[in-house]
Formats: structure tokens, C-alpha cells, sequence
């Protein structure tokens, strides 16, 4: 199955500006006191400027939009993410912004045919800790947001991001 959203992902104060400013859909709740706000090509259009190059690998996210988010965003942290998977194959992006400022980037892609064990399974334990080597992208930044891992389950999982693998699953339709 694939997997492919754009997001903003923080507490609800911290995106307030952000989720008066996009109107429909809501922010879909999840646990640890966040909200996802996907990020459509309608909110993309707002955010970012298109012919400028995006920030390292990332597919969307270029500094002016990184510095558009920094101006609508509250005190506190959020992450914007970034998946775009299918069959095996892939990559997922994720930046932390903290009190209107990016804090880090951080992408990775796979191309290698995975087993039968999901490749965001497998992407959740490519990088770890702070800055590190076995927690994916989004997996160190959520954990920066206080999502907590559990046993074999990673912060993506933790969060329940598996059950969104479309902007549609998040509210977001072509005539929004």
C-alpha cells in the first residue's frame, strides 16, 4: 500500500493561527494532545511559492514556505511531514519548527524491495535518539513533540499515522 500526505503536525494552541487561517477540514485529533493539519495543494499554494527549489530532498518544502509556516505558527513545537511511498519504495521528510523557527530537516528514501513487514515499519527504525541512527525522520520529530514509542512500535505508529496513507483520510477532497 502507499503512503503519501503532507502535513503539520502539533498541538492545538501551537497551529491555531495556521487552522483559523486554512478553514475546512479540522485538524484530525490523535493521541498525545496533537492535531494533524494536512496540508493539500490548496494550503500548499498558500504556504509556498512553486518555482522555487524545495529544501534539500524534500518535495514541497522551500524556505519561503518554511518561513511562512514560522510566521503563522504559536509558542511551541510542530513538525511538517512529508511521505511518499509505494510498493516497497519511497521516502519520507519531516522539519521541526519551535516558536516560529525550523529547528532541523531531516529526509530519507529506500529503494530496496522490503519483505513482507511494512516499509513504514522499516523506516521507523532507520533512525534513533536525537540527530542519530535508527529513527526515521518523522519518528525523531514526533518524539520531540512527546510521543512516546512502545515496545516494537516506533512514534509514527504511536501516533496512528498508518491509518492516514491520503490527504482524504484527513478530510481533504479536490473540491476543498
Amino acid at each position: 500500500m502507499g503512503h503519501h500526505i503532507n502535513a503539520l503536525i502539533g498541538n492545538r494552541r501551537t497551529l491555531a493561527k495556521l487552522i483559523d487561517r486554512f478553514g475546512a477540514p479540522e485538524p484530525t485529533e490523535v493521541p498525545f494532545g496533537l492535531v494533524i493539519v494536512p496540508l493539500d495543494d490548496r494550503r500548499l499554494d498558500e504556504l509556498g511559492i512553486w518555482d522555487e527549489r524545495p529544501i534539500g530532498d524534500f518535495c514541497h518544502l522551500n524556505q519561503s514556505m518554511a518561513d511562512e509556516i514560522g510566521r503563522w505558527l504559536g509558542q511551541g513545537r510542530a513538525i511538517y511531514i512529508e511521505t511518499d511511498y509505494f510498493g516497497g519504495m519511497g521516502s519520507q521528510h519531516a522539519a521541526i519548527f519551535e516558536n516560529g523557527e525550523m529547528l532541523w530537516n531531516r529526509s530519507i528514501s529506500t529503494f530496496a524491495k522490503q519483505t513482507k513487514r511494512s516499509l513504514l515499519n522499516v523506516l521507523g527504525g532507520m533512525f534513533s535518539g536525537r540527530h542519530t541512527a535508527s529513527k526515521s525522520p518523522i519518528s525523531e520529530g514526533l518524539a520531540e513533540l512527546g510521543v512516546e514509542a512502545e515496545g516494537e512500535t516506533d512514534e509514527f505508529d504511536a501516533l496512528g499515522l498508518g491509518e492516514f496513507r491520503m490527504l482524504e483520510a484527513l478530510g481533504c477532497f479536490d473540491n476543498d
